[in-house]
């Protein structure tokens, strides 16, 4: 569903990505990691063209979508929630959602239920703000927001960065449920070692801007060595 050959990208004089070539297949979730500063989320930002590609090529669904604006990569069907979760603060739950539609033409529709049963939270407190959410809470807002559009394939960076550990489990189990009833295709940027191993196909890992390994979960789950190779300092 998603090919990337050859990107390059950076910022200013700076180049961070060196040439990455990635494929993630259509129905599967795979996780990209790697030590901070690897370039993982230039990497993510440059797929959907908030950081201009230098050279390579990001095809999606058989479409070069390298230089395509942002709105026209999400109206594709790429959804992205970005690092920080970027939640409306001041908007209530349901108005959160409602915005995630109002850029695919679906505005007027009802928010889909199957997001409030996906997020029981949501949906026990829709008419509340966002800003008076944990972060954990907002997070599954964040998701939930970027699944109102519909999306064929969810771009997300590092979905439990600074939530408590009991919600890193309940992310990572709706992320894989979602998936695996929906179809949904994931990318997925993560540090947490028991999230990508609940919600991953595939592991992918990144150093200085290009991707140097890639093995299955189960390859991962029985040998140590390979994340110690890529995650230790």
């Amino acid at each position: 569903m998603l090919t990337v050959a050859g990107l390059e990208s950076g910022y200013g004089a700076s180049t961070v990505l060196h040439g990455v070539d990635l494929s993630v297949a259509a129905g599967t979730v795979t996780a990209l990691m790697g030590r901070n500063g690897m370039g993982k989320t230039t990497f993510l930002r440059t797929v959907v063209n908030q950081v201009p590609a230098r050279r390579g090529t990001v095809t999606f669904k058989d479409s070069d979508i390298t230089r395509q604006s942002s709105h026209k990569i999400a109206r594709a069907g790429l959804g992205y929630v970005p690092q920080g979760r970027e939640v409306f603060d001041a908007f209530t739950v349901e108005e959160n959602l409602r915005l995630g539609m109002l850029g695919h033409g679906r505005g007027k529709d009802p928010v889909p239920q199957r997001l409030y049963e996906w997020f029981p939270i949501l949906a026990e407190r829709k008419s509340q703000k966002a800003g008076t959410f944990s972060g954990g809470q907002q997070q599954m807002l964040a998701i939930a927001r970027a699944l109102a559009a519909d999306p064929d394939m969810l771009l997300l960076d590092e979905p439990t960065e600074g939530i408590q550990p009991s919600i890193v489990h309940e992310v990572g189990e709706t992320i894989a449920r979602i998936a695996k009833e929906t179809g949904l295709t994931v990318l997925v940027v993560e540090q947490n070692v028991d999230m990508v191993l609940t919600v991953a196909d595939t592991v992918a890992f990144m150093d200085n801007g290009v991707i140097v390994e890639q093995c299955g979960r189960d390859a991962l789950e029985a040998d140590e060595t390979i994340l110690h190779r890529h995650l230790s300092i």
